[in-house]
């Protein structure tokens, strides 16, 4: 096992007795007076020392995940860092299930978290009736329904140690919008999850002021699975002249399919994703705002403030979304006053929907951003493992849908039939302009096209930083980070003095990443070991070779730390690899270079990058080449820079018995990893 570099270490601290002391078993009163006053002089500078602080543990909790709340909770963890520093946030989400969410709750109360973060209607009337202020000071964020969480006009707080913000549905404000741009409008149908209502639902139905004033009729409308049929749609809608959805993105998409089948009745909601999938318009309050008065409540109550003593913030602001096309394809004009700053201008109507309702790729997708155009560009898109690579496909479409052109997209499941996937990739490499790579697999089949179609990849890491073919016109966006950036992160996780083992697959093809690692540790002056692992091994044998290697290069307390990097013969072997650490009672630190792999497969701590972000700058690549005529080859190879967050694995954090150090400075976000793959 070859040490490829290592430096002397420096003697550990200590304060060395004086010569004559040694070897004497008698000290004169003199030489005793001496040490004496030394001792006592030792003992003073040490207790003026600062103590070192305890990283501190948030608790936040969700009842239902959505791209709304997502967005409060990116704008919260951004927030909170520049406010507070250093926290570990401790995610946890009930999937709409009470005794999850009473599980999650006395996980916190175990824990002795500093606060605790719920994050909806529905959770903070949870956390209130439950009464867990007792235990820790609760913050709730995204409240619809003051009224009923037991708040007064004033919005003073009703729990001893609980604040929050509310962020209250414009809800008269879209009933006025819908009455100015669809004046016809009698019967509004407000569509709802039958099994999940939105936490404004009764208030919406009770707004019977709102309702002789704008001479509007509210009939709810329950979406359920049972409802999928066009017929089904329109025998219980009938009367209804236009739909308001709520913050419910499935279901938003689904009002603008059935819209259609009912005669083109116009949809509006009241969050901005739904105006982003189909519907007219929409005032909502903007979610970064509640996402970063939420971080302000939070770093007060971490300041030492109480929580009752901290007014309920109360917002109000509404911004303004459109979408041109579905306003046009209805025939609703758009006056030129309210187009002067609107907040967002969507100008395709059906460019959300890639998937189907079993979460399957759809064979095609059309995205109409010029209406007036009859013109498209045809885009082939390849993706394996649709599932875990959801979030790349996200971010293309999300960057297509916001161009000036028209796109016709042919999709294929790379993992699919081979019969139907040949017949598909046959008719890309004959009609496709350029071709999106999603995932490993796909961007080898990728490479088997005409050597001139353009090639944009995402979501892969076996094209590394350096190996990209020089003879084919391709680019595209890694999850790696750039090499230059894990150096840092590591002496700040683990210390500069720590020995740090690489493993690395041989014999392999595919070492940029590893290779590239290597020098930018070997440039910050770190200790190495290269740990070969043999590709022909099976999971349990590599297994057992990284845990071999980390015993052999431990030595006192100074436990080395083992790196993975995002290559399949390597990390594949972390289930393995965590079961024998268990087993045997041998925990180390295990640093995975992806958090795409971390949350497959394991290891204890991973730099945090959002894999939608990855796919975005792809889209916004091939946006470059099929509009703005930039070649592949011009355009270097996206990489995330500058993290500041990283992300904990739970169960793998307590195998490897380490916790942030009070030193990191940067932002963490632990997960919870369930199923086959995370170590049990």
């Amino acid at each position: 096992m070859p040490v490829l570099r290592s430096r002397t270490k420096e003697a550990p601290l200590g304060v060395p007795l004086p010569r004559q002391v040694r070897g004497r078993i008698g000290l004169s009163f003199r030489s005793s007076f001496a040490l004496g006053l030394f001792v006592g002089a030792l003992s003073l500078f040490l207790l003026t020392l600062p103590a070192a602080e305890a990283v501190v543990e948030v608790g936040l909790l969700t009842w239902n995940q959505d791209q709304s709340t997502e967005k409060v909770i990116a704008a919260f963890v951004d927030r909170l860092k520049d406010l507070h520093g250093e926290v570990l946030l401790l995610r946890r989400d009930s999937g709409l299930s009470a005794e999850r969410f009473q599980s999650h709750m006395e996980e916190f109360r175990r824990r002795g978290v500093a606060c605790a973060v719920v994050m909806g209607s529905r959770a903070a009337r949870m956390a209130r009736e439950g009464r867990w202020w007792r235990h820790f000071p609760l913050v709730a964020s995204a409240i619809a329904d003051p009224h009923h969480l037991g708040l007064d006009e004033s919005l003073s707080a009703v729990s001893p140690d609980m604040t929050g913000v509310v962020a209250v549905m414009p809800l008269e404000e879209n009933l006025s919008l819908l009455k100015y741009l669809s004046p016809a409008v009698s019967v509004v149908g407000f569509v709802y999850d039958g099994k999940n209502p939105d936490g404004f639902f009764e208030e919406l139905v009770g707004l019977s002021p709102t309702k002789s004033a704008f001479g509007l009729y509210v009939r709810p409308v329950a979406v359920e699975r049972a409802m999928r049929k066009k017929e089904d749609f329109i025998r219980r809608t009938s009367g209804i002249d236009a739909f308001l959805v709520g913050t419910n993105r499935r279901l938003s998409e689904q009002a603008v399919a059935f819209s259609q089948w009912a005669e083109g009745k116009p949809v509006f909601a009241l969050f901005e994703e739904g105006v982003a999938s189909g519907a007219v318009a929409g005032l909502y309050v903007d979610p970064i705002h509640v996402g970063q008065e939420t971080a302000r409540l939070v770093a007060a109550v971490l300041g030492g403030e109480r929580a009752s003593s901290l007014p309920y913030v109360f917002c109000s602001e509404t911004h303004f979304a459109v979408n041109l096309a579905s306003a046009r394809r209805l025939g609703i004009a758009i006056p030129r006053l309210m187009m002067v700053e609107p907040s967002r201008v969507w100008r395709s109507s059906n460019g959300m929907r890639w998937y189907a309702d079993d979460g399957s790729l759809l064979p095609s997708l059309r995205i109409e951003n010029d209406p007036e155009s009859r013109s498209y560009r045809s885009i082939g898109l390849l993706c394996s493992s649709v599932l875990s690579n959801r979030s790349f496909i996200e971010g293309v479409v999300t960057a297509l849908r916001q161009s000036r052109s028209n796109y016709d997209l042919m999709m294929t499941d790379v993992d699919g039939p081979p019969r139907r996937s040949a017949s598909l990739l046959s008719e890309m490499a004959d009609k496709a302009d350029l071709v999106v790579a999603i995932g490993d697999e796909s961007l080898k089949k990728a490479l088997d096209f005409p050597p001139l179609l353009p090639i944009v990849f995402t979501g892969a890491g076996l094209a590394g930083f350096d190996v990209l073919p020089q003879d084919r016109p391709m680019t595209g966006s890694t999850f790696l980070l750039a090499p230059k950036e894990h150096p840092p992160i590591l002496k700040n996780l683990f210390g500069r003095d720590r020995t740090f083992i690489l493993a690395l697959p041989f014999p392999s093809t595919e070492r940029s990443e590893t290779d590239n690692l290597y020098r930018e540790m070997t440039m910050a002056e770190m200790e190495m070991i290269l740990l070969p692992i043999k590709s022909v091994f099976d999971e349990e044998a590599k297994a057992r070779l990284m845990l071999e290697g980390l015993v052999a290069a431990s030595r006192g307390e100074g436990r080395p730390v083992l790196i993975v990097p995002s290559l399949p013969e390597v990390y594949r072997a972390l289930p393995a690899l965590g079961r024998l650490m268990k087993e045997r009672e041998e925990p180390f630190p295990v640093y995975v270079t992806s958090a795409w792999v971390q949350e497959g497969w394991g290891g204890t701590v991973a730099p945090d990058i959002a894999p939608e972000d990855v796919g975005l700058a792809a889209g916004k690549y091939v946006i470059q080449v099929l509009e703005q005529g930039a070649t592949p080859e011009d355009l270097p190879l996206w990489s995330q820079e500058g993290t500041r967050s990283i992300r904990l694995h739970r169960r793998w954090r307590e195998i490897s018995r380490w916790t942030v150090p009070p030193g990191w400075g940067g932002g963490v976000k632990e997960v919870i990893l369930e199923g086959d793959l995370s170590c049990r």
